[in-house]
């Protein structure tokens, strides 16, 4: 099977790797299917950087991260249905944004995050958030799973609305307002982004794009997997 990433990334161009061969006829054992995931998480907890709180309602940690590009492969469906279906969990469970469990796989390169910010994996819930080192307009991330829930984050959640207010402020901040209304806008941007970096966050399992064959190839066997063979 071949994958290839999204245009324009560096080092992620095609990436093959050998898919189990799943037949109709012959299902694959569960007890094989738990082995090839074991080896799989294996892979990918040595490629993990650490656990850290980001922004989820942009594609740069509202200006301080890397820009971050959406994988282009096993794309989850995402249409009224769906959201809807997900607004009634957030209702009845809570968000759950902040626990390993439904963290979000981004990579990154190391040299571009502050290690010191992230934590290793635990079952309470974090509060750290990531820092970043030194971007440039060249840094770049990828979002390998967690499409549903940016996308619940930005048109769904509560904080959207704080988070469009800060967009509206901006760009009237790019029209070089009066010194007065500039005061007042910027006030506006800083009190959006207080309540964003606290309720605009998701928990995120941060993945050296250094190794980028191997976290494509463990991402995409992963899905394919829990998707196919244990459903």
């Amino acid at each position: 099977m071949s994958v290839r990433a999204c245009r324009g990334f560096p080092k992620l161009t095609t990436i093959t790797f050998d898919a189990p061969q799943i037949s109709a006829v012959e299902p694959i054992q569960r007890p094989e299917v738990q082995e090839m995931l074991e080896t799989i998480d294996d892979q990918i907890r040595r490629v993990t950087i650490g656990y850290a709180l980001m922004t989820v309602m942009d594609e740069d940690d509202l200006g301080r991260g890397p820009r971050m590009q959406r994988q282009c492969v096993n794309l989850r469906n995402i249409n009224e249905t769906f959201i809807q279906t997900f607004v009634e969990g957030v209702e009845e469970h809570g968000l759950q944004n902040k626990v390993v469990e439904n963290a979000m796989d981004v990579g990154v390169f190391e040299a571009d995050i502050d290690v010191l910010s992230v934590d290793p994996a635990r079952a309470s819930i974090y509060t750290n958030r990531v820092r970043w080192n030194n971007i440039t307009s060249e840094s770049t991330s990828v979002l390998y799973n967690g499409n549903h829930r940016f996308h619940y984050m930005r048109f769904s959640s509560e904080v959207r609305r704080t988070y469009n207010q800060r967009t509206k402020a901006k760009k009237e901040l790019d029209n070089n307002p009066t010194f007065d209304k500039a005061t007042g806008l910027n006030r506006v941007i800083a009190e959006a982004d207080s309540i964003i970096s606290t309720d605009g966050v998701w928990l995120i399992r941060f993945l050296n794009l250094g190794e980028s064959w191997m976290v494509s190839s463990a991402i995409q066997r992963q899905i394919m997997l829990t998707s196919t063979c244990l459903s």
